[in-house]
């Protein structure tokens, strides 16, 4: 079809400008004022009132149909430049929403913010298509940090690698290495070891050329990580001492905070508790300084570790499970999951505690096929 009259023209403008919550007085506004009857009745049936009653949902056939002929009429400059700016602001705008999300402080309802996934697709879409390089990383970054803390990753890393490739084509190093480091955690989130430090070895000598020393020690930390990860303790311990010379050269807490828990882990792993105890105390004074609560959640729980170790097992688990209400504060399911399976395996092997281990590991087992059912 294609767009036949001025109103019809509003009409998908507007659908497209506030495809996921069309204002009710904007809505209430057009749609009378549309002549035609069968356009008119196809928006009525495809407006959904939200809670509030003050937005309506648009349903996605109508979305798709409207950034489609949206994105024509600006190809065919039909359309104000100054008004695909407002879309691609609001759009930047929006997605600080899923990055606030992962860091405790956002405002909007999950699981309307993954619905509306498929409109940030068609902003990446349409930014990837005109090179438009500072706001297409701004919003990918944000959406990368929603999507990893989610484990929702397939749809963005085509996107990563576009960009990735726009980047290279132009010899925009950093931004080049900042792609690379995106991919890198997606590829370390769903497991892929052996992928993810290919793109940290990839990524820093490029932070290094454009002398970017955080982008540095960013990449020496997440090899520490993978070191961790595969029990190569003293590989992980020095990448992690490292990386923290330069957070504290820079004066980056929250880098310092990630490698001085990483230290606790592996103190924690050799069964040097008094060591782990301590950089995790040391660790949470800097995470509370930056307001991390998920890094808060990490070094509490590792706190509780220490204490059943030290056989002082009742502390500990009220202790993991005061991590367990940060977790559940920021929705990261997946760390709870961890929590509640590290606390089976770990009290499996207590004297009059293979009831709560069983029962706990139950309940991380419950908590992933509801997120493998569900999404979230």
């Amino acid at each position: 079809s294609k767009i036949k009259d001025a109103n019809e023209r509003l009409l998908f403008l507007v659908c497209s400008l506030f495809p996921s919550g069309l204002k009710k007085e904007d809505a209430l506004k057009i749609i009378p004022e549309l002549k035609d009857d069968d356009i008119k009745s196809l928006t009525f049936k495809s407006l959904i009132p939200k809670n509030d009653g003050n937005t309506f949902n648009m349903l996605a056939p109508i979305r798709n149909y409207a950034y489609g002929m949206f994105k024509k009429m600006i190809d065919e400059n039909e359309i104000d430049i100054g008004i695909v700016a407002q879309w691609i602001n609001s759009s930047v705008e929006k997605s600080l929403e899923y990055y606030n999300t992962t860091h405790g402080t956002g405002k909007r309802n999950i699981k309307e913010l993954i619905n509306e996934l498929p409109d940030m697709f068609r902003v990446l879409d349409y930014l990837i298509s005109k090179s438009e390089k500072d706001n297409l990383y701004n919003i990918l970054y944000n959406l990368v940090n929603f999507l990893l803390f989610m484990g929702i990753t397939d749809n963005i890393i085509s996107f990563l690698e576009k960009a990735r490739q726009d980047a290279q084509s132009t010899r925009d190093l950093s931004v080049e290495a900042k792609y690379i480091i995106m991919i890198g955690e997606i590829h370390l989130r769903e497991s892929r070891n052996k992928d993810a430090m290919q793109c940290f070895n990839d990524a820093l000598p490029l932070f290094k050329q454009v002398g970017n020393i955080l982008g540095e020690a960013n990449c020496i930390m997440r090899i520490g990580d993978i070191h961790f990860y595969e029990s190569r303790n003293k590989d992980a311990m020095n990448s992690y001492k490292e990386a923290l010379s330069i957070y504290k050269r820079v004066g980056d807490v929250s880098g310092e905070a990630s490698c001085i828990s990483g230290i606790g882990d592996i103190h924690l792993r050799e069964s040097r508790n008094k060591d782990a105890m301590k950089s995790y105390n040391n660790a949470l004074s800097l995470y509370k300084q930056v307001g991390n609560i998920l890094g808060e959640a990490n070094c509490i729980k590792g706190m509780g570790f220490c204490l059943i170790r030290n056989n002082h097992t009742d502390a500990g688990i009220k202790v993991v499970f005061n991590a367990i209400e940060l977790y559940e504060k920021i929705n990261d399911k997946y760390s709870m999951v961890e929590a509640y399976k590290n606390l089976g395996k770990t009290l499996v092997g207590k004297e009059g505690y293979q009831e709560k281990a069983m029962e706990y590991k139950k309940i991380g087992e419950e908590i992933l096929k509801n997120i493998e059912r569900t999404g979230q």
